[in-house]
């Protein structure tokens, strides 16, 4: 079952409670401990970037799960 990106954005709308943000790889390496409260505490989403382009993204557990679950449904 193939599920859009808006309707994992509605699925995933009520884990969020700020805004995302971005932030270089040097950045989030002095400040990961801050990086991860946001996320657990916060529900904030962390994109990392490299030279300006997304890398890699530090997101709330409930998101992480969910979207496990999402491609393990549409792997079997």
């Amino acid at each position: 079952m193939y599920i859009s990106v808006r309707e994992r954005s509605c699925q995933y709308a009520d884990v969020m409670t700020e805004r995302s943000e971005e932030m270089s790889v040097a950045d989030a390496r002095r400040q990961f401990a801050d990086v991860l409260n946001a996320a657990s505490a916060r529900g904030q989403i962390t994109y990392i970037t490299s030279r300006g382009r997304r890398v890699a993204a530090v997101v709330p557990l409930p998101i992480a799960e969910a979207a496990d679950q999402t491609d393990a449904g549409e792997a079997g």
